[in-house]
């Protein structure tokens, strides 16, 4: 039903989802993704080299980014209804962990060395995974974001070795 508004009332599911249904989802979506990070795909180096690199789509773009964008995407719709309790410290720390993501994105974009754009890219893979264990619902996740803090020193002196 494109075009047509819909209260949230006709969105949600009738009864409603349980904690154990919703745990036991996201559960299963973050062993989807586990499985997926495992496998390895071929694709071509800029200079027309094939290389193996795991986690991978097709398109080069890491399968825990894919992820992570979606869940970012279903909070910016306006009609999506958060599972995740929006306590104002957790929106600070998402956002700093999203900025420092940012910070190392640039970082691999711009690195001429192979080595540390694989370290940059490293990094990027286990900070989107802190970033999707935050939307767990566990409070853990926020203990892993901690150590983005110091991405924006590194990236700043451009220290990452």
């Amino acid at each position: 039903m494109q075009g047509t508004a819909h209260s949230i009332s006709q969105i949600l599911p009738q009864p409603a989802f349980t904690a154990e249904l919703r745990g036991a989802c996201r559960a299963r979506f973050l062993s989807c993704l586990s499985e997926l990070a495992d496998q390895t795909t071929l694709l071509s180096d800029v200079d027309g080299k094939a290389r193996r690199l795991q986690g991978c789509a097709a398109s080069g773009k890491l399968w825990v980014a894919q992820a992570y964008d979606l869940l970012a995407s279903c909070e910016k719709d306006a009609a999506f209804v958060s599972i995740v309790k929006r306590e104002e410290a957790d929106v600070q720390m998402r956002a700093r962990a999203v900025k420092a993501l940012a910070a190392v994105r640039k970082l691999a974009d711009q690195a001429k060395d192979s080595a540390v754009r694989d370290r940059a890219r490293s990094f990027e893979s286990l900070l989107l995974a802190a970033l999707l264990v935050t939307y767990d619902g566990a409070d853990d996740g926020e203990d892993l974001l901690e150590v983005s803090w110091s991405v924006d020193e590194l990236t700043a002196t451009g220290d990452v070795s």
